[in-house]
């Protein structure tokens, strides 16, 4: 499989804020975005990074729709974002306070109903998000297809992958300060070490940082970010729309 983005169509998309009905009647905001041809798509559900649903998040979102996919981002902040690590710690307390990880849950549920949607469903996460979307992989590996993490906190999660039947690939930057590469080379042996090993990948991209898709990213940071999707394209598109790459 290509580490690269293939070549495929990029898709004219709609996008915009949306709000999420779950089936207890709560409501919830979420930003999504999906292609504009009248064909079915396969789903992703992106989970933000602590920062809360930001630009990038959005734009992140449309570029997934632009590769052929219907993308759900549920605001996991009620449309709170931070600025200071600090304020971003505040709200990542929402979380485990309010059961926030239920809202995950719920955007499968919307994204499943859809009609415009496959019932092949891949959990995208970044930073905190990532996190979140390794919970979603061994917690509930009936609900999709395949995982990707950008900068997941692994720390949680050795020791539970081995039975993990979802694909999962983690992306880490080489330079990044809040994951040791020992963590992340912990979850490789123990990915390597899997029921699933064939599945799942685990890739450092050298001189990258923990964000991977930062706010007002200059000319470096946008190739990173770019190097980033690529090689999660290529992971969805070989185990969730199961295009040759």
């Amino acid at each position: 499989m290509s580490e690269e983005r293939p070549h495929h169509i990029e898709y004219q998309t709609h996008a915009g804020y949306q709000t999420i009905i779950a089936d207890d009647g709560m409501q919830f905001a979420a930003f999504g975005a999906q292609p504009l041809l009248g064909q079915r798509f396969p789903a992703i559900v992106l989970l933000h990074d602590w920062w809360g649903l930001t630009a990038s998040v959005r734009a992140l979102t449309v570029q997934l729709a632009q590769a052929g996919y219907h993308v759900i981002a549920p605001d996991l902040f009620d449309g709170h974002t931070a600025h200071t690590a600090r304020e971003a710690a505040s709200l990542v307390e929402l979380i485990a306070r309010k059961k926030r990880f239920a809202r995950v849950l719920d955007a499968f549920e919307v994204v499943e109903r859809r009609q415009h949607t496959l019932h092949q469903v891949a959990v995208v996460g970044v930073g905190l998000g990532g996190s979140l979307a390794f919970r979603a992989a061994i917690q509930y590996p009936h609900r999709e297809k395949a995982v990707v993490a950008f900068s997941g906190f692994p720390q949680t999660y050795i020791g539970k992958f081995r039975h993990c039947p979802v694909p999962v690939l983690a992306v880490y930057g080489g330079d990044d300060p809040l994951i040791p590469q020992a963590m992340v080379n912990a979850l490789r042996a123990e990915l390597a070490a899997a029921d699933r090993r064939d599945v799942h990948r685990v890739v450092v991209m050298p001189g990258a940082g923990h964000d991977l898709f930062p706010e007002d990213a200059d000319g470096d940071d946008r190739q990173t970010s770019a190097r980033a999707l690529a090689h999660a394209l290529a992971f969805l598109e070989h185990h969730v729309r199961n295009v040759p790459a």
